[in-house]
């Protein structure tokens, strides 16, 4: 039972540092937007941040996930479930900011509309 419960906060441990790592990426994104290189080009762009903090969200999500099932105790489970719904969430929202900045009108379409002049 002790290494069980041990096993449980590691997870928990685990989980809470990789989510910390994440939202520090996350609340980065704009800082690294503004700092430049001496030769004027971005050192990281907002795109790459986005991707490496939705990367770190994802596996502490996992980690969360697990530490929530081994979780005993009803108020702290539910209390780790408030927790997954906020980063899940937030998780979501980086996703779907990514996803925005790779669309890009198509080939096809762009031509389409040139020849028909529209």
């Amino acid at each position: 039972m002790a290494q069980n419960s041990s096993n449980e906060n590691i997870s928990l441990a685990k989980a809470t540092e990789i989510l910390n790592r994440a939202i520090i990426k996350d609340n980065n994104v704009n800082y690294f937007q503004k700092k430049h290189t001496s030769n004027g080009s971005k050192k990281q762009t907002q795109q790459q941040q986005y991707e490496e903090a939705l990367v770190l969200y994802k596996e502490g999500l996992q980690s969360l996930f697990v530490a929530k099932k081994a979780e005993k105790d009803q108020a702290v489970a539910k209390e780790i479930g408030k927790q997954l719904q906020q980063h899940l969430t937030r998780a979501e929202q980086i996703k779907e900011e990514i996803s925005v900045k790779h669309e890009k009108p198509d080939r096809w379409h762009i031509g389409k509309c040139f020849y028909l002049n529209i």
